[in-house]
């Protein structure tokens, strides 16, 4: 799925000498835990258990990143497989990752708050209820969206 090359290309020197601006990682599978120096969204679940939260949490909190704008999904029903489309026996897509990943990159590569009669600020770091840290993408372990 990409999530530790896309963890590791927004990090280290690898953002500034291939001009990466912006990364969301999607249940990131790593033995490593570098800071990343592009503002990023992290996703993770309570039932990965491919790439165990806390790997995401190793990354996301790491004291040496001087990312402010950030955000870590933690979903609580959430296996590996959320982000692929089902072809499991079991239930595992969630239709609102490709919506709050691409409201992600509209805001931190377009900068644009808003745009088709979206509002990705608002679906991001809003306080609605259908939002992404309030009940918009389920249970939550944890939700945080740094702007």
């Amino acid at each position: 799925m990409g999530g530790q090359s896309a963890l590791s290309s927004s990090s280290y020197a690898n953002a500034t000498d291939h001009n990466i601006t912006s990364a969301a990682m999607h249940h990131v599978f790593t033995h490593e835990y570098p800071a990343p120096q592009v503002p990023f969204l992290a996703f993770t679940g309570g039932l990965d258990y491919v790439a165990w939260r806390s790997m995401t949490k190793n990354f996301y909190g790491n004291p040496n990143s001087d990312v402010t704008t950030k955000g870590i999904v933690d979903r609580t029903s959430a296996n590996h497989f959320e982000p692929e489309d089902n072809f499991q026996p079991w239930e595992s897509y969630n239709p609102l990752v490709p919506q709050f990943t691409a409201a992600w990159f509209k805001l931190t590569i377009d900068k644009k708050q808003e745009e088709f009669g979206f509002d990705f600020h608002e679906m991001i770091f809003g306080d609605s209820n259908d939002l992404i840290s309030n009940g918009g993408d389920g249970y939550m372990n944890t939700c945080e969206m740094l702007d």
